[in-house]
């Protein structure tokens, strides 16, 4: 390097410069004059090394001690020289251990965006892959030679977003910003679903339990082509900005439950993030049907049902859809 002079063409004149088991410091003997006045720092865990490299640079600040026993000051050097190598062993400071956690918490965030992306057919599969799969590895975040989460882990992480609020806080943030980036503005709105397959073994429908709102069920809809489809699983309900077609709220239930079942819920949910709003808003439903929303105060609100013409709307062969009201 420093016969290069890589450093110089870099731009680098002088500064803290910090060598990590520096051995007698060979890496110091060899820098360029244009860098002599650089302040020097070094740290070797061998006794015998560390007094050699004392007595050759007497001018430089050298510790005899393991790395991770030092006190230098976060931001204080400008360089750090030494080899990189191919090792697997890992030394975490325990003063920056939550980001270790934070990101952990992320690749394993990226494996399940993963899932859906690769259509994996369940959390085996995507193990296997995880671990067979270097490129694969890295490309969600994890190190070559990191451990990776096994089915249990996965399995328990799904379970504690399903039991917190963090994606449906998040989730309203990105309407939030979507709002403020002019991307959504709620002046049209419909009605969808999607559907969610279950990675769980199909069952008959006597076997699904009555009581259990949220065990999947049999469901079908048709798809963009016109073709019925049928699966086992969970329907996602969305209420989405017609401009965009970005989501504006959303609620997952079994797959049997029809979009008309949860509408009232979906806009009820829609008004709840749009309650700051002080202007006109429409909200509409998968029908022949809008419903202007007239904002009277935080708790009133009115709903108007206007006819739209049937020649002129893509549903126009659905029957007329029954009036529900918002209170």
């Amino acid at each position: 390097m420093y016969k290069r002079q890589a450093l110089v063409q870099f731009g680098f004149r002088g500064g803290n410069v910090l060598e990590p088991s520096m051995g007698i410091g060979n890496f110091f003997g060899s820098m360029p004059e244009t860098m002599h006045e650089a302040k020097l720092y070094g740290v070797e865990l061998d006794s015998i090394s560390g007094r050699i490299a004392k007595q050759l640079y007497q001018n430089a600040n050298i510790s005899i001690t393991g790395f991770e026993n030092t006190t230098y000051p976060d931001n204080f050097f400008d360089v750090v020289v030494g080899n990189n190598l191919p090792r697997s062993d890992k030394y975490f400071d325990n003063k920056y251990s939550h980001r270790k956690e934070i990101s952990c918490k992320i690749c394993i965030v990226n494996t399940l965006i993963s899932m859906q992306i690769e259509q994996f057919s369940d959390i085996k599969s995507l193990v296997t892959r995880l671990k067979s799969d270097p490129v694969f590895r890295r490309s969600l975040g994890y190190d070559y030679f990191e451990n990776m989460p096994s089915e249990a882990t996965l399995n328990c992480f799904i379970k504690t977003l399903a039991e917190s609020d963090i994606l449906e806080k998040t989730f309203r943030r990105m309407v939030s910003k979507a709002r403020q980036l002019g991307l959504i503005d709620g002046t049209n709105v419909a009605i969808d679903a999607s559907k969610l397959t279950a990675y769980e073994h199909a069952v008959p429908k006597s076997k699904i339990p009555s009581d259990d709102s949220c065990f999947p069920n049999w469901g079908g809809k048709l798809d963009t082509n016109g073709n019925f489809i049928k699966w086992f699983g969970w329907k996602m309900h969305a209420l989405v900005d017609t401009y965009s077609g970005l989501p504006i709220s959303y609620i997952i239930t079994p797959a049997n439950i029809a979009d008309m079942d949860v509408a009232e819920a979906l806009i009820q949910k829609m008004i709840t993030i749009w309650i700051t709003s002080g202007s006109q808003k429409w909200l509409g439903q998968k029908s022949l049907w809008i419903y202007p929303v007239l904002p009277l105060s935080h708790q009133d609100y009115l709903m108007q049902p206007t006819r739209i013409n049937p020649k002129q709307h893509r549903l126009q062969k659905q029957k007329k859809p029954e009036v529900f009201i918002v209170q």
